[in-house]
């Protein structure tokens, strides 16, 4: 029957799948091309992950009215999206991951409803579109691995209600976008393995934000971190330019500066009532460690003072 939907486009609306919400077509190796999705009006999750030999989506997937989840995830002859994708005003979940898709349309914006862009290891893609910024119910933005990137658009940092950011893993990305003070749900930032070496004067340096993870060449932190009122992890694995850390906030748990090779001191540890784990592993410079009772050392590499 989905055969036939797919080769005979039906007069009579009646002997469509009218009722049919679910559509999962996974690992389908043979799916080259989808050609009417009109024959599933009232479709909300399609999956065509894993369709390795699928190279285009038919116009008509903008017909989908209710669609919540779109799967494309491994659909390695998948390069791009048709200009209908911006129709899915229902849509919540778009998964590109390990795709071969070149870039977002710009009508990406018109994603009305997008809660979960997922982006991770998608290497043909360079950029990401300025009119991302639009898409304002946006809450999880995952770019892990995408190894061709070198900058997040300005958009990004009109994305208001934005709490999950992982870029991590993107070595080519040098650039933050600016006026990221506006990112006021932020609460995971994730720029492990990135090429960063400067934080933006307006890094969302706000409450919500409970864990950050920092990129390898960062040479400083924000001297004022007094807002994160909340933070309790702060990875700086392998930063190995950093050479000193501000004053930390009470609710830090867990500080990882692991392989930091320049860092030379830290700030007074005694006030962080709640940290537990501490990993110093390589930190090769560091001459003394104050405030240490009471916390669990993982790692203490050639530091030989620690009162």
């Amino acid at each position: 029957m989905i055969e036939q939907a797919w080769i005979i486009k039906a007069l009579d609306e009646n002997k469509r799948f009218q009722r049919l919400k679910v559509l999962n077509l996974s690992h389908s190796n043979n799916l080259a091309t989808c050609l009417d999705f009109s024959w599933f009006p009232h479709l909300e999750r399609l999956d065509l992950g894993y369709c390795i030999s699928l190279d285009k989506l038919d116009e008509s997937i903008g017909q989908l009215s209710q669609l919540k989840n779109l799967i494309l995830k491994c659909c390695d002859s998948l390069k791009k999206l048709p200009d209908s994708i911006g129709d899915l005003d229902s849509l919540v979940q778009l998964d590109l991951s390990r795709s071969n898709i070149e870039e977002l349309p710009d009508n990406i914006s018109m994603l009305s409803s997008l809660v979960e862009l997922v982006l991770t290891d998608c290497r043909s893609l360079k950029k990401l579109p300025e009119s991302i910024g639009y898409l304002k119910s946006l809450v999880k933005l995952k770019l892990t691995n995408v190894s061709k990137i070198e900058e997040l658009p300005d958009g990004v940092g009109l994305l208001e209600k934005l709490e999950v950011l992982d870029a991590s893993s993107c070595p080519k990305l040098v650039k933050l976008p600016r006026s990221m003070g506006r990112m006021r749900c932020m609460h995971h930032i994730n720029l492990k393995r990135t090429s960063i070496s400067k934080i933006p004067e307006d890094f969302p340096m706000h409450s919500n934000i409970f864990e950050l993870k920092m990129p390898v060449r960062l040479q400083s932190l924000p001297i004022d971190l007094s807002r994160l009122e909340y933070l309790n992890q702060l990875n700086l694995l392998k930063c190995e330019k950093l050479e000193y850390l501000p004053e930390l906030l009470s609710s830090l748990v867990q500080l990882c500066c692991e392989d930091c090779f320049s860092l030379v001191r830290l700030p007074d540890l005694s006030r962080l009532k709640t940290l537990t784990i501490l990993c110093l592993e390589g930190c090769i410079k560091l001459e003394e460690i104050q405030g240490l009772r009471g916390k669990t050392i993982l790692g203490r590499t050639q530091c030989p003072r620690m009162p």
